[in-house]
């Protein structure tokens, strides 16, 4: 959950064992009191859960991966970022997913 003001500008994601058939992920940024699934997808393609065990994923601003609707990568005091698993999960193990952001104002907290 966002203590503050940021943007996602890279995704990445890795996992130690491939899921079954169709299996997927897809971060979502999510308003307070919003399901998982009714989240805005932050990166432009979702996460295969399918590829070869060990080799990282990335989605990030600089490659255009990430979704370029500006207000889906935003978040605000309150937003929470969520991982929306789909297709079948058997087998998978291991996931590993780094968000890294930037923040677009000054906190509130910060002592000048």
């Amino acid at each position: 959950t966002s203590d503050d003001y940021y943007e996602i500008v890279d995704i990445r994601q890795i996992h130690d064992v491939a899921g079954g058939a169709a299996a997927a992920a897809v971060i979502r940024k999510c308003a307070s009191g919003t399901t998982i699934a009714s989240g805005t997808a932050v990166g432009a393609t979702s996460f295969d859960l399918t590829a070869t065990a060990d080799t990282p994923q990335r989605r990030s601003l600089s490659a255009g991966t990430l979704s370029t609707t500006v207000a889906a990568r935003l978040l605000v005091p309150g937003d929470s970022v969520a991982i929306d698993y789909s297709g079948t999960l058997t087998g998978l193990l291991g996931v590993s997913v780094t968000i890294t952001m930037r923040r677009t104002r000054p906190s509130a907290n910060q002592v000048r």
